[in-house]
């Protein structure tokens, strides 16, 4: 199962660091294929609060992240991945199998 990221991309936070965050998004689910599922949303309206203090806002599998950064995201991503890359080693467990066959 996937890492569900989505990544607001409205004026506020593009203006605040989302476009890097969606690039660091992208490369690493190029670079670990299968483990992330990332999205946009034009917006989120975090930025109404507290004059965009939120800003940038994503989420990760559900859970806020805000005023976020490529260093916070990638420390919260790198241990969901490796987890999900040895589940996906795990030679006798007959879902990897199917997910590896898929993949």
């Amino acid at each position: 199962m996937a890492v569900n990221i989505t990544i607001c991309t409205g004026q506020i936070c593009g203006r605040t660091n989302s476009r890097e965050l969606l690039h660091l998004a992208r490369k690493l689910d190029r670079e670990h294929p299968g483990c992330l599922h990332v999205t946009t949303q034009h917006c989120f309206a975090r930025c109404q609060v507290n004059d965009g203090e939120l800003c940038p806002s994503i989420r990760i599998d559900g859970e806020w992240m805000n005023e976020a950064t490529t260093a916070r995201m990638r420390s919260i991503l790198m241990p969901m991945i490796a987890r999900l890359e040895a589940e996906l080693d795990n030679p006798d467990d007959p879902f990897a199998k199917l997910l590896r066959s898929l993949g």
